[in-house]
């Protein structure tokens, strides 16, 4: 049975394959096309982290954002923004101290910016795209506990280097809009120190909602 993560990477290597060849066959033979046009995509949806240790207990939410240059081959470069946020399992036999009461769940922010490559296609009314990116990224894991009832929290943080990828399908709903779902593989590693047993996954699945601008008129 496939994962949510290897379904993604199939829509979008698959797309990317099948769609690069005709896209700059059409290009060459200097065929009518569209004027090469700037848009910017934004998605909320949810995310489903990836299975680490310590495990996540589920996943919440997630922001996207996308401003890219579409090229009349059907190309599309870009730059993106990624916010998720998600709740793990605190490690087993970490401890405060004698008088501090710890949280049994750890929250987890992560956010970046990365640079994307995708090509895309028309059918009709809608539009077919995938893509691959890559980027950098912040993260914060938060752990909330209380010392003789006094709240408190302790924090870890890292930075580093992500990866991923995205398929997606929307319909034109007026002459620069489109509304249409996107799901994103994310893949990141992490180290938090005490609040992780060394570096863990902390990637995993986002299936967004997407409205998408266009600063010109589409064709």
């Amino acid at each position: 049975m496939h994962t949510p993560r290897q379904m993604v990477w199939g829509w979008a290597l698959g797309l990317l394959i099948a769609g690069v060849q005709p896209a700059w066959a059409d290009a060459a033979a200097d065929r009518p096309t569209s004027a090469t046009r700037d848009t910017f995509v934004f998605g909320a949806g949810s995310f489903s982290p990836r299975d680490a240790n310590p495990a996540p207990t589920g996943g919440r939410y997630a922001i996207y954002g996308r401003a890219q240059r579409h090229y009349p081959s059907g190309l599309h470069l870009g730059l993106d923004f990624l916010w998720t946020d998600a709740e793990y399992h605190t490690p087993a036999g970490l401890s405060g101290g004698a008088f501090t009461v710890i949280s049994d769940t750890m929250n987890l922010m992560t956010a970046g910016l990365g640079a994307t490559v995708g090509i895309g296609t028309e059918l009709g009314p809608a539009s077919l795209y995938a893509g691959i990116g890559a980027g950098l990224y912040f993260s914060r894991m938060t752990l909330t506990g209380s010392t003789f009832g006094f709240p408190g929290t302790h924090e870890e943080r890292d930075t580093g280097l992500g990866y991923g990828a995205y398929a997606g399908l929307d319909f034109k709903v007026g002459t620069r809009s489109r509304l249409g779902i996107e799901a994103r593989h994310h893949a990141l590693d992490a180290d938090f120190g005490p609040l992780s047993n060394g570096r863990m996954a902390i990637g995993g699945t986002l299936m967004l909602l997407t409205y998408r601008h266009s600063f010109a008129a589409a064709p």
